[in-house]
């Protein structure tokens, strides 16, 4: 190769050239180990952002700083793209803002909660992830799991596990964008699936294009990007490795259904007429007809997989180790009052 180079003209640098053969290289500030196929940040770049950082979160100074300081993070996170992944941008948006809000280099600005949020995520975890594979590591999918969301509900299901999620929106959350309720679709579904995707790798379905890649990389719009971070901390927290694909509407025909039901049973007792009740009878110990946004309890069963969900379906679960309170739909009352009877040992007191 340097002969080559000779023969065609061209000079090499031979002081920054390597002619013989290596497994590990440092070029550009990374280093790239091809024994172990990873390639991550010298130790000098890690240390420079990590002193920075500290001073930015040292209580001790101004609450006002130069936004050039500020710039100069953000723009050292982001050149670590290739040796952290794509929490470069994910977990920079909020800063970016920041630094946009000045109206010039030489601008005082103050940090956000979002920012500091950010920059102590670099702070804590800046050594931890630096350093990812070289090349791609192609692994087959545990689970496979299908979402959707309509202007009136949202659902999804996992591949042949048979659980289904489900809620309807509120007035609130009809009133926002696709994009939003299909985002927010990803995140309350993963929640109410997070025990069984633990430590999986998780391919996900959806057929809005957008939420694929805001899940990659985040969200310039704050709402979005909330979600975006929630979702990544979750599969953090629970392992979970999730490859978010992009498919056809013509393909995502199951989950578009589950999205299109309505719950119509979805209600529940006044606030203080529970409270009432419970000083009455109480105190109860798990609501057994409830959604995760309406439960009365800690503890409480759902129609479908939710949120914080402590068993699907009232009626495969044992009533008898609680005090119940039970608010079902009309047409489940004469249902309620069988499983009452098979769950809670009435004695026979035959003088009473």
């Amino acid at each position: 190769m340097h002969a080559d180079l000779l023969k065609s003209g061209f000079a090499p640098n031979e002081e920054k050239s390597l002619w013989e053969p290596t497994q590990v290289i440092t070029w550009l500030g990374t280093v790239i180990d091809t024994s172990q196929c990873i390639i991550s940040a010298t130790d000098t770049r890690i240390q420079s952002l990590s002193e920075d950082l500290s001073f930015l979160l040292d209580a001790t100074h101004s609450s006002l700083y130069q936004v050039r300081k500020l710039a100069s993070v953000c723009g050292k996170s982001i050149s670590l793209g290739n040796c952290v992944g794509n929490v470069a941008r994910l977990m920079t948006r909020n800063i970016f803002a920041v630094v946009n809000s000045a109206m010039n280099w030489n601008s005082m600005v103050s940090l956000t909660p979002g920012c500091v949020e950010e920059l102590n995520f670099w702070k804590i975890n800046l050594v931890y992830i630096n350093g990812v594979p070289l090349w791609p590591i192609k692994r087959k999918p545990s689970r496979i799991v299908y979402s959707d969301a309509s202007i009136s509900a949202c659902g999804s299901f996992i591949t042949l596990d048979g659980k289904v999620f489900h809620q309807n929106w509120s007035d609130f959350e009809r009133s926002q964008s696709s994009t939003f309720r299909e985002l927010l679709a990803v995140s309350l579904s993963l929640q109410a699936f997070i025990d069984s995707l633990r430590a999986q790798t998780v391919i996900w379905y959806t057929d809005n294009q957008n939420v694929a890649r805001i899940v990659s990389i985040g969200s310039k719009v704050p709402a979005l990007q909330r979600m975006a971070l929630d979702i990544h901390r979750l599969c953090l927290l629970a392992s979970v490795s999730i490859d978010m694909q992009w498919i056809p509407r013509d393909l995502n025909i199951i989950a578009d259904d589950i999205s299109k039901f309505v719950d119509l049973d979805d209600y529940s007792i006044n606030d203080g007429v529970f409270y009432s009740l419970d000083e009455l009878w109480g105190p109860h110990t798990c609501d057994r007809f409830a959604c995760h946004y309406n439960a009365k309890l800690p503890k409480f069963n759902t129609r479908f997989y939710q949120p914080g969900t402590s068993g699907v379906n009232a009626f495969a679960q044992d009533w008898s180790n609680d005090n119940n309170w039970l608010c079902p739909p009309v047409c489940l009352t004469c249902k309620v009052v069988s499983h009452l009877k098979v769950c809670i040992v009435v004695p026979l007191w035959r003088t009473a």
